[in-house]
């Protein structure tokens, strides 16, 4: 019998020394913003393990308004500080003088992390008002 109990725990032993650490989850802290017509936007992405190096997220940038047009972004990754869990950028609000305008923005995986819960999410922009004057 303990012979049987000496082998079951060994081979107990050899199974969990074997399993894999699961990779950090990246992924924004939300999946949808509205950016105010006049207001910049916070958009933050976060991981499930810090790293132990500054990290460069990389991300693709999609939808409806234009990049220099309608909107500017501070930067063309995110940075998550060594020890740190979260990463931000700004986007900053320019003419968006059209109506539905979106951005929709989705990481790239760097490797060694997996997809988290929210590796897409959309911007809605609020349009600014358009004056017209008429002077007679």
């Amino acid at each position: 019998m303990k012979r049987i109990i000496s082998m079951l725990a060994c081979a107990l032993l050899v199974v969990c020394s074997c399993q894999k650490d699961p990779l950090p989850g990246l992924s924004f802290e939300t999946a949808n913003y509205v950016m105010g017509a006049d207001e910049a936007l916070t958009v933050k992405i976060v991981t499930t393990d810090a790293p132990a190096v500054d990290l460069a997220v990389g991300f693709i940038v999609a939808g409806s308004a234009v990049s220099g047009s309608d909107y500017q972004l501070s930067s063309e990754s995110f940075v998550i500080k060594a020890g740190e869990t979260t990463g931000e950028l700004t986007v900053t609000p320019l003419k968006n003088l059209g109506s539905n305008l979106n951005i929709t923005m989705t990481l790239m995986l760097p490797s060694g992390y997996a997809a988290g819960d929210v590796l897409s999410t959309t911007i809605a922009l609020a349009s600014k008002e358009k004056a017209a004057y008429s002077f007679a």
